[in-house]
């Protein structure tokens, strides 16, 4: 068996074989420089992980914001749609086993039942909030039934 001396045998390769390697390093090098540098495509996926800002709301009371922001003619629908909590019977008692509905005051002014609400539009609305009956009682006095709490309607009228 003769030998062949080295560098014959290098030479034989094709010029493709030498620079493949250098080609694949080049490859691999950018690949790593864009997947670090920022573009628009990675900030927009940094912002979509981003955590959002924690949005609070009051369990008791609807802001104007959140009332322009809903859908509803009138202020019951409001209600059922953002917080039907405030039209359902509560504090049940001997005379009543099914709880109370909540009493209804306009502008600080008392106008009836829960069922009033169809009729109140809900545009002239700035803020809604439920009063539990110790808030009621405190506020309003012992003039009306207030064991079901209050649903107390704000417009934007001055009082």
């Amino acid at each position: 068996m003769a030998r062949v001396p080295l560098r014959s045998l290098l030479s034989l390769r094709s010029p493709l074989s030498r620079t493949l390697p250098l080609c694949t390093g080049l490859l691999v090098a950018a690949a790593c420089v864009h997947a670090t540098s920022p573009s628009s495509s990675s900030s927009a996926a940094a912002a979509a992980q981003a955590p959002r800002p924690v949005v609070y709301y009051d369990a008791r009371s609807i802001s104007f914001s959140e009332l322009t922001a809903a859908r509803g003619t009138t202020v019951y629908e409001l209600l059922r749609t953002l917080r039907p909590e405030f039209l359902r019977p509560r504090y049940p008692s001997l005379d009543s086993p099914g709880g109370h509905l909540p009493a209804v005051y306009v502008d600080n002014a008392y106008e009836g039942e829960v069922e009033m609400l169809h009729s109140v539009p809900s545009t002239a609305i700035t803020r809604i909030r439920f009063l539990t009956p110790v808030e009621a009682g405190q506020r309003f006095g012992t003039t009306h039934d207030h064991r079901g709490g209050v649903i107390l309607v704000q417009t934007g009228r001055r009082m």
